[in-house]
């Protein structure tokens, strides 16, 4: 009986460490994600700005 004790509590310990795991992996593609994205949308500002300069006739930097 003391045993099953011992195997559930080794069962809790890997789930709470696969658990903790899982969080931290999954709160580092949330900001991986929101990095892109934050990339993304300067890269369409960037092309948006590029075109209205040019549409002025002015020199264009790339």
């Amino acid at each position: 009986m003391f045993r099953g004790h011992i195997s559930v509590s080794w069962d809790f310990r890997q789930s709470l460490e696969l658990t903790k795991r899982t969080c931290r992996d999954l709160l580092l593609s949330k900001d991986h994600g929101l990095d892109s994205a934050k990339a993304v949308v300067e890269a369409l500002l960037d092309g948006v700005e590029r075109q209205q300069l040019a549409g002025r006739g002015m020199v264009v930097p790339v």
